[in-house]
């Protein structure tokens, strides 16, 4: 099975039950999620979301549809699940529009006029390398981009991926510096990535969340800048 079907089948698998969020997302990525909504707040832009599926932000947040509402920007939502895109047109939400499509193509997307490209956890799934190439064809180099995605990590975060392969594909490859760079390098404007997820995750496991911890975290993986080498996951952007 060629590596877009067995990610078709995946999500379509995903989407078609309810799913409820672990510790380890709400406790250790908290703040993840939190600046990833945070900097897609910045503006009303004309955005194209990539393969969010029922987790689009603006299906998750109501304040980025409230956002939006004050504003003529346009949203493109794609994912590859043709489930999820179904549940989500059924929403009706106003301002944006859900469509199946693969994020290595782009070619169902008639008007590419996007002034901000975002995406949480699915540029792990896909070839880099065809992606940013088509990025590069598609979108202005000015374009805003804003994507948060899963790290290789240290031997504990390893460990607990190969422990639990049923949650993800076999084609998922987490980030690593190489592949941060060629997505920075597919776009103009300030390289910005903050870190996330060394000591929340493992606190997060037995159910523990503490604004310390947190501190503590971005302290050893964004001052100390070990992040690249320590960290669950990252938000690169240049906004």
């Amino acid at each position: 099975m060629e590596r877009l079907e067995r990610e078709k089948e995946f999500h379509d698998k995903r989407f078609s039950k309810k799913e409820q969020k672990s510790n380890l997302y709400e406790f250790g990525l908290n703040n993840w999620y939190k600046k990833y909504i945070e900097l897609i707040l910045k503006s009303n832009e004309s955005t194209l979301e990539i393969g969010a599926g029922m987790e689009s932000c603006f299906i998750e947040y109501p304040v980025l549809r409230k956002n939006l509402s004050r504003s003529n920007a346009k949203i493109t939502s794609i994912d590859i699940s043709y489930v999820s895109v179904k549940k989500c047109n059924e929403l009706n939400l106003k301002n944006i529009k859900f469509i199946v499509e693969d994020a290595h193509e782009l070619n169902n997307i008639e008007d590419f006029s996007f002034s901000k490209i975002v995406g949480r956890g699915i540029i792990h799934h896909l070839n880099i390398s065809k992606f940013t190439n088509t990025l590069k064809s598609k979108a202005g180099k000015n374009c805003k981009y804003i994507f948060a995605e899963p790290m290789v990590g240290p031997f504990y975060i390893r460990l607990y991926r190969f422990f639990t392969p049923n949650l993800r594909t076999v084609d998922e490859q987490p980030l690593r510096i190489k592949d941060i760079k060629l997505i920075e390098n597919s776009f103009l404007g300030k390289k910005n990535r903050i870190y996330y997820g060394f000591l929340t995750i493992p606190f997060a496991l037995i159910g523990i969340k503490s604004k310390l911890i947190e501190t503590l975290d971005y302290f050893i993986l964004n001052k100390l800048r070990l992040g690249r080498i320590l960290a669950w996951a990252v938000i690169i952007s240049n906004v």
